[in-house]
Parts: structure tokens; C-alpha cells; sequence
């Protein structure tokens, strides 16, 4: 656009030098039509000098001069003066010739320059057109641009609420996800230990399995009576019955782990 508006002003300025050049040959046609004129007043004038001339000529011809002079034979006035006529006569025409010729120059040369210049301005007026024409193309295709651009940051705008939507869902799942690992974890953490305490229950119910066979068996008759005396202590308190069958259910809870 600002391309286009600096031609038009290029076009305008060189208008403007046309109505410039018209009133400069306009001028210099008013001057030449005022040469022209006092030309033909210069002429009427010098014919009014010839015939004025011409008639005192006459009345000194028609005068009776008897005047005796020893002198060269008289020159015939009429001669001369038809001389001076044919002279002038042929001096104005000649001048009348080269200025009509000039000036008939003068005017064929300022009509082809007009033809020239309306030519040029024809032409960028023509050009004009066709660049105001394609100036309001692209301002129609700089307007759909703009609709098209402000869709597409519509769609972007949608889009990215949309994408938003979604992370906020996966950051949510995320500390779900996080949270249940986490309470597995425990659970894991809390099964292993309680996997470990039962593991150290069965030990010590397999050692004193162990013992109980070797007591059964009556393979070891050394204990000291130390020994004896807290180990019948302590079992003794639960009764037997109740150590059998905390020993079952420990057992079974190792095997089902």
C-alpha cells in the first residue's frame, strides 16, 4: 500500500508538471501571437512610411523645377522606388514566411509534446487504475488473512485449553497413581516385616521343634538344670496345648505367605 501511494504521488507530481508545461507553452503561444502582432504593426507601419514616402515623391515628380545643372543625368524615381517596393515587399514576405514557418514549428512541436503528454497521462491514469484495483485485491486478501489468522488463534486458544485439560487429568492421575504406589509400598514394606517376624517365629518354632525332638528322643540327658528348669518355666505357662496350636497357626500362616 505504501508502494502504491508513493507512485500515486509520482503520478500526481508528474501531472502537475504537464499542467505546468501547458501553461508555459500556453504562455509562450500568447507570446508568440504578440510578436506576431506587433510584426504585422511594424509592417503597416513601414508601408505607411512607403506610401507616405511614395506620394512626396510623386509631388516632387509633378513639380515644374527648371533648374539648369551641369550635373549627371537624372535617376528615374519610379525605378528606384519600384525597386524599394520589390526590396521590402520581398524582405516582409520573407520574413512572414520564416515566421509562419517558425511558428507553425513551434506549434507542431508543443502538439506532439500534448499528444505525448496526454499519451503519458492516459497511460498512468490506465496504470493508476489497474494499481488501485489491485491495491483494494490486496486488501480484501489481507482481510481474509486476518479472519483466517484470527481462526487459527481461536483454534490455538481451544487447543491449548484442551491440552491443559488433559495434563491437569494426567497430573491428577499421576498423584493417584503416586498415592497407590505409595500405600502399596507401605503394604509391601508392612508384609515384609511381618513376613520377617514370622520368619524369626518359625526359627525359633523350628529350634524349639528341635529341642523337642532331642527331648523326646532322649538323645541329650545334659542339660543343665538351669536350662531345664526356665525352659519348663516358660512352656509350662502356656500349656502344652495352647503351644501346639499357636505353633500350628504360625505354621500355617508362614506356609500361606
Amino acid at each position: 500500500w505504501l508502494t502504491e501511494q508513493m507512485l500515486r504521488q509520482s503520478v500526481e507530481t508528474d501531472i502537475e508538471g504537464l499542467h505546468h508545461l501547458k501553461g508555459t507553452y500556453l504562455q509562450l503561444q500568447d507570446g508568440l501571437t504578440n510578436d506576431i502582432a506587433g510584426l504585422e504593426d511594424e509592417i503597416a507601419f513601414l508601408k505607411k512610411n512607403h506610401d507616405e514616402e511614395l506620394k512626396v515623391l510623386r509631388k516632387q515628380c509633378t513639380q515644374e523645377v527648371n533648374v539648369e545643372v551641369d550635373s549627371a543625368p537624372a535617376v528615374d524615381l519610379n525605378k528606384v522606388l519600384a525597386e524599394m517596393r520589390q526590396k521590402y515587399t520581398t524582405l516582409v514576405d520573407n520574413n512572414q514566411a520564416e515566421l509562419d514557418k517558425w511558428y507553425q514549428e513551434q506549434v507542431s512541436i508543443k502538439e506532439v509534446q500534448m499528444t505525448q503528454n496526454d499519451q503519458a497521462l492516459t497511460g498512468v491514469k490506465t496504470e493508476l487504475s489497474q494499481l488501485r484495483s489491485n491495491v483494494q485485491t490486496l486488501e480484501a486478501d489481507y482481510n481474509g488473512l486476518l479472519g483466517t489468522v484470527g481462526a487459527l488463534e481461536n483454534m490455538l486458544a481451544e487447543t491449548e485449553d484442551s491440552y491443559a485439560k488433559q495434563l491437569q487429568n494426567l497430573q491428577l492421575k499421576i498423584r493417584q497413581l503416586e498415592s497407590e504406589l505409595a500405600s502399596v509400598r507401605n503394604e509391601v514394606l508392612k508384609q515384609n516385616s511381618e513376613y520377617n517376624r514370622l520368619l524369626d517365629i518359625k526359627m525359633k518354632l523350628e529350634a524349639e521343634i528341635n529341642q523337642y525332638k532331642i527331648l523326646l528322643d532322649g538323645g541329650q540327658q545334659s542339660f543343665n538344670t538351669a536350662g531345664i528348669s526356665s525352659s519348663n518355666v516358660s512352656y509350662s505357662s502356656l500349656g502344652p496345648s495352647s503351644s501346639v496350636s499357636k505353633t500350628r497357626i504360625l505354621t500355617e500362616r508362614v506356609t500361606t505367605r
